[in-house]
């Protein structure tokens, strides 16, 4: 299974983040009256478009190594512009989300038991078999090994 198949789009089609990751930031988008006393309001963050645009660039990157520059360059941004509006839209930075994106794919090719911590740390574009371990550790509390040693313990319970 690849990225793209993995997390088709984590948007839906007026731009709202599904149940991916980007979902983390549970709380709606803010609104801003317009200058019409509220008949007109204006979604603060990121437009549908370039939501998108970031989503294909890291359907295609999620493994590379790539800069908060290639992020806001795929928006067709400033590098400062794209940082403070993907925030407002996600709740996290555009590296936190990405890195959150390689550990939510992690998890699934660490279901399927095909490949090693290190070759799923290589795969997803960590530096090393280390990084990945402190990466997934901070996000999901649980190291790799554990992690799905517990999934199969919770498996085998619920039958």
């Amino acid at each position: 299974m690849d990225y793209a198949s993995f997390r088709s789009s984590p948007f839906d089609e007026d731009g709202h983040a599904t149940d991916s990751p980007a979902a983390w930031n549970t709380a709606p988008a803010p609104q801003l009256d317009g200058a019409r006393g509220g008949e007109e309001t204006a979604t603060r963050g990121l437009n549908s478009a370039a939501m998108q645009r970031v989503q294909t660039f890291l359907q295609h990157n999620l493994a590379e190594r790539f800069t908060l520059s290639d992020l806001a360059n795929a928006a067709c941004m400033s590098r400062f512009h794209f940082a403070r509006m993907f925030r407002l839209s996600f709740g996290v930075s555009p590296m936190e989300y990405v890195m959150r994106e390689r550990v939510e794919y992690a998890k699934t090719l660490l279901a399927r038991r095909e490949q090693s911590v290190a070759s799923i740390a290589a795969t997803l574009g960590f530096c090393d078999q280390s990084h990945f371990t402190r990466s997934f550790r901070r996000i999901t509390g649980w190291p790799p090994c554990r992690f799905v040693a517990h999934r199969e313990k919770a498996q085998r319970r619920a039958g």
